[in-house]
């Protein structure tokens, strides 16, 4: 038995990442089989060749980028190490290992348990100290990305598998690695708009920036904020809360959310009605019919949806069909939103012609 813990001590960091990625973070278009993923503009136009098997978000000018050499291992889907290329595809910042995926925001980048600054310089190494046996081992949190000033920190001796543990072992650190809202909550998220969900026992509330329990934790499963509401659920009952936590919106059967999608993005939010997905307005009126076999929220005006035949198109705030992103001849087989006037695709390049 202590030689399990020790190994849950010094290993679980990789779990505890991707169970974090799952509820926080983006995810990345990534390439199945002989796919690739590369990146569109505005007008539909591949401007970064598709050469990546992972492909984020630009944040600051740069997106993380996963190479073939780095290619998802099982069970960690984005085990691997991560660089960062520029608006013109170019390699800006070196790759490193991270079982996530990073992304830029304030300045730093996660790599690994550790954040870089815009020139690859690791310039914060958050750690804690792991007990055994006596002695005393100096572990990386698991961390999240900065916010408002803020990102998550967790420590991963306590993680518990296949079981969930609900232990306080969660809170947050400043950018100089300082413990600013103690480790006292069973798991959290990224702040927004000033807001960060926490989860105490078994329930989710809301913490502000100095750590004050603003929203009490009462609910199942929660979302970020955005446009000023955040989506709350209690098992078959849900709706959006404003930030002091009232209930402003409920919508009516047969609309269902999308927890990790459901959230409000240039006045829209994607839900799900009769098994196909579509957008909601802010009075939970369906403003664009479900039909689509799948999508992403908006950005830019404009949102990624898969036809029921499987091809990819961005379609406008109208819901008209505005481009299908095309590389030599192969459709898009994934595709994210837009994100500084890029976003990323992915296409099976052994069909390009």
């Amino acid at each position: 038995m202590k030689k399990l813990r020790r190994s849950i001590c010094i290993q679980a960091q990789v779990l505890a990442v991707l169970c974090i990625m799952t509820v926080v973070a983006p995810m990345p278009v990534h390439g199945q089989r002989s796919s690739k993923c590369g990146y569109i503009d505005r007008r539909g136009v591949v401007v970064i060749a598709p050469t990546f098997v992972y492909a984020g978000e630009f944040h600051g000018g740069m997106a993380s980028v996963m190479g073939s050499e780095g290619r998802p291992q099982f069970p960690y889907p984005f085990s691997g190490s991560w660089g960062f290329v520029d608006r013109t595809g170019k390699a800006v910042i070196a790759p490193a290992a991270d079982p996530g995926f990073p992304e830029f925001s304030e300045g730093l980048a996660r790599a690994g348990g550790a954040f870089r600054d815009t020139h690859g310089k690791t310039v914060l190494e958050p750690t804690y100290t792991c007990m055994y046996g006596g002695k005393a081992y100096a572990r990386r949190y698991v961390v999240g990305s900065f916010h408002d000033g803020l990102a998550s920190a967790q420590k991963v001796f306590v993680f518990r598998y296949p079981g969930k543990d609900t232990s306080p072992h969660a809170g947050y650190i400043d950018h100089s690695g300082r413990i600013i809202i103690p480790l006292k909550y069973s798991d959290v998220r990224d702040f927004s708009e000033g807001m960060a969900a926490v989860e105490v026992g078994e329930k989710w509330g809301y913490v502000d920036a100095v750590g004050r329990l603003v929203i009490p934790a009462q609910y199942d499963a929660v979302g970020p904020f955005s446009e000023g509401w955040a989506f709350v659920q209690n098992g078959q009952t849900w709706g959006f809360i404003d930030h002091a936590g009232k209930m402003v919106l409920r919508p009516r059967a047969p609309i269902s959310p999308l927890p990790a999608l459901t959230v409000f993005r240039e006045g829209l939010a994607a839900v799900i009605s009769g098994g196909r997905y579509g957008f909601m307005d802010r009075s939970g009126r369906m403003v664009i019919e479900p039909k689509y076999a799948n999508e992403g929220p908006f950005s830019e005006g404009l949102a990624p949806v898969q036809l029921p035949n499987r091809q990819w198109v961005y379609i406008n705030l109208a819901g008209r069909i505005v481009f299908r992103p095309v590389w030599h001849n192969s459709p898009a087989q994934s595709a994210d939103g837009f994100s500084e006037g890029l976003a990323a695709v992915s296409f099976d390049v052994a069909d390009a012609k």
